[in-house]
């Protein structure tokens, strides 16, 4: 996972309104350096799989044969030391 930051923009926004969302959207990455970023993973980590430090399965089966199974340690390996 890695903490961005997604515009959606719709052909009917006009120039000036895009160009704003993009400066903003610039802004809020340029400050994020590993600190930062790693607070951000933290938190979504934290809103998808709840304040446990335990592994969650996630598994997909689509019916065709195929599926996968993934284990997700929410535990991000940002050291803190810079």
């Amino acid at each position: 996972m890695e903490p961005t930051v997604q515009l959606d923009l719709s052909e009917d926004d006009d120039d000036e309104h895009a160009a704003k969302a993009r400066e903003f959207a610039r802004e809020r990455r340029a400050q994020r350096y590993n600190k930062q970023s790693n607070a951000v993973l933290d938190a979504w980590v934290r809103a998808l799989f709840g304040e446990e430090k335990t592994s969650v399965e996630i598994g997909v089966n689509g019916g065709t044969g195929i599926g996968a199974r993934f284990e997700v340690l929410p535990i991000t390996g940002f050291s803190g030391l810079g």
